[in-house]
C-alpha cells in the first residue's frame, strides 16, 4: 500500500500528457476499499477543467528554495541526507 500511495503522490512529477494514463493504470490496481475511495477522489483532480494536469504537473520545473533558509542546493541536501540514512 505504501508504494501504491507513493506512486499516486508522484503523479505531478510526470509530464502532464502522461498523468491521466498513469493514474487510470493505478486506479485499476486499487484493490482495497480505502484505495478505491482515494482514487475516486483523485479522479476528480485528473479530470477537472479547473485544475487540469498541465497546471499541477511539475515535470522539468526548476527546483526553487527559499534562499534565506537553505544554504545548500536542494539536490545536494537530498544526497547528503541519503548518505546519513544509509
Amino acid at each position: 500500500m505504501y508504494d501504491y500511495i507513493r506512486q499516486l503522490l508522484a503523479l505531478p512529477f510526470l509530464p502532464a500528457n502522461k498523468i491521466k494514463r498513469r493514474f487510470k493504470h493505478l486506479q485499476e490496481r486499487a484493490s482495497v476499499r480505502h484505495l478505491k475511495k482515494l482514487c475516486a477522489y483523485l479522479d476528480s483532480w485528473t479530470t477537472s477543467m479547473t485544475f487540469m494536469p498541465t497546471s499541477w504537473s511539475v515535470y522539468k520545473e526548476a527546483v526553487q528554495t527559499n534562499k534565506w533558509r537553505a544554504q545548500l542546493p536542494l539536490y545536494t541536501l537530498i544526497q547528503l541526507l541519503g548518505r546519513k540514512l544509509s
